[in-house]
């Protein structure tokens, strides 16, 4: 019987934690920003969709993988998770490639 190296056994963790178990309502992501629960949160399709990492009393305290949809106008997120120092990226959207045949 093989054990698994403690690198392999987070590896694996890390990707199940890229698993989003659950949605959240912006506005109750603004509170868990200001209760400090947010550890990081990654921008998709142009700042409309976050995926967001926290944890929580109400999680009790594990981990969790949440889907926020960003509703448009909300401008001021940027400033808020550098104000609150939260780990932040935002990924651009991708490019849909065009295939051109010029004879």
């Amino acid at each position: 019987m093989a054990f698994e190296s403690p690198e392999n056994i987070r590896n694996t963790a890390q990707l199940n934690q890229n698993v989003v178990s659950s949605r959240m309502t912006y506005g109750r992501f603004l509170e868990y920003l200001e209760m400090g629960w947010v550890k990081q949160v990654d921008l998709y399709d142009n700042s409309r969709n976050a995926i967001i990492q926290a944890s929580s009393p109400e999680l009790g305290n594990r981990p969790q993988t949440i889907r926020v949809e960003i509703p448009v106008g909300a401008s001021q997120l940027i400033q808020k998770l550098k104000e609150y120092n939260i780990d932040f990226d935002a990924h651009p959207a991708e490019q849909k490639k065009s295939f051109c045949k010029y004879s």
